[in-house]
């Protein structure tokens, strides 16, 4: 019985030193990352995740001059009591295509709400008449200010596409639908608009699933 104690005491000593070895984490600055999905790891991040796409033609009402893509933001450090703005930087020259994201008007929107680790960002573009041409590319990242820097690279920027006229969506590479429908091709990609009798891409996009799935189960059977 004695050297049991013996033992627990040593055991006990050493635990303690252990837990004042540990260093405390105590990084003073709050980082700011785009949400590409759910528990990603920098491992996991690919340029797809990276990149989006708004088409006026697809998702926005005609006569409708602007529209809104919303951007998810996940902060690294101490949460704040308090709202805490933060800041967008894009390399082209505001104007003509989006509304600048340090104009007046959105800095309400801009903000860390209060006891939040996340955020819900708007970037607000406008139909140009140049979009129904061709793509314009928006790079977005965060510019670093009192309250935020940026965090990993791998989670730093947004890239999106704008345009008013059919393209390429991203959910076509995702289903294969070359494989089932061919190369993508804007007329292509309007008649599938005419046979789902829908204009919103996102709705129709599960008739072309169901399509997929159609052709599938038929070729299997044959």
């Amino acid at each position: 019985m004695k050297r049991l104690n013996i033992w627990l005491c040593s055991m006990l000593l050493c635990i303690t030193a252990c837990e004042k070895d540990l260093p405390v984490f105590e990084d003073p600055d709050c980082l700011l990352n785009f949400n590409y999905g759910s528990q990603l790891s920098t491992e996991e991040v690919t340029e797809m995740m990276r990149n989006g796409s708004h088409s006026f033609k697809l998702k926005t009402p005609e006569g409708q001059l602007s529209d809104t893509v919303w951007l998810d933001v996940d902060i690294m450090g101490k949460l704040s009591a308090e709202d805490r703005p933060l800041a967008l930087q894009q390399v082209m020259v505001a104007g003509t295509h989006y509304i600048a994201f340090d104009d007046p008007v959105l800095a309400e929107f801009y903000v860390v709400p209060a006891h939040s680790a996340t955020a819900h960002i708007p970037v607000i573009l406008k139909r140009d008449p140049s979009l129904a041409e061709g793509n314009v590319v928006l790079r977005i990242t965060f510019r670093e200010n009192a309250n935020f820097k940026t965090g990993y690279p791998e989670f730093s920027t947004y890239t999106l596409t704008v345009s008013d006229r059919l393209s390429r969506p991203n959910a076509w590479d995702l289903a294969s639908l070359d494989y089932y429908f061919g190369e993508y091709g804007e007329k292509k990609h309007e008649l599938m608009m005419k046979w789902t009798e829908e204009r919103i891409y996102q709705q129709s996009f599960r008739r072309y699933i169901r399509i997929r799935n159609f052709i599938t189960e038929r070729s299997q059977l044959h």
